[in-house]
């Protein structure tokens, strides 16, 4: 792995076996890992930007026991986060994706190789958050499916 699990999502998530990650890594490159959320998932709560009629940058996921776990907060993580480069969202406008079944949720988090210079400037003095994109996978029965993509520098 390149990195660990970002410091947020410690103790939620496993990483992946290596054939998940090369599957990955051939969209997304080398500077990228994966890791499996400990507990499937029902649905996804996005903000959604009415105004644009588009998803935000705001997710969070619901998992079997009804948790809602927050999987990445643009004012929070991610590069543009972690140097105070994202404006607020409104959290009060969401929609949710509920899933056909229960699925397990794995995360892409793609690198630039800079990181530890940032953990030198930013607010984390940890590499592992300063990731520039993220993407959320669902896999089910059906195999890996990529369904949220999202920059984060």
């Amino acid at each position: 792995m390149i990195h660990s699990i970002p410091t947020y999502l410690k103790g939620l998530m496993t990483e992946v076996d290596s054939k998940i990650l090369a599957e990955i890594q051939s969209n997304y490159g080398e500077n990228s890992t994966a890791f499996k959320f400990n507990k499937k998932f029902k649905s996804l709560e996005r903000t959604w930007l009415p105004e644009y009629d588009e998803y935000g940058l705001t997710v969070w996921g619901i998992n079997v026991d009804d948790e809602k776990i927050t999987i990445f907060n643009p004012i929070e993580n991610g590069y543009n986060g972690l140097f105070d480069i994202n404006e607020e969202e409104d959290c009060n406008s969401t929609k949710i994706v509920d899933f056909e079944s229960e699925v397990d949720l794995i995360l892409m988090f793609q690198y630039s190789g800079e990181e530890a210079e940032y953990a030198q400037e930013g607010k984390s003095k940890f590499a592992e958050d300063y990731f520039d994109w993220l993407a959320i996978y669902k896999q089910d029965s059906n195999g890996l499916e990529e369904i949220v993509s999202i920059e984060c520098a």
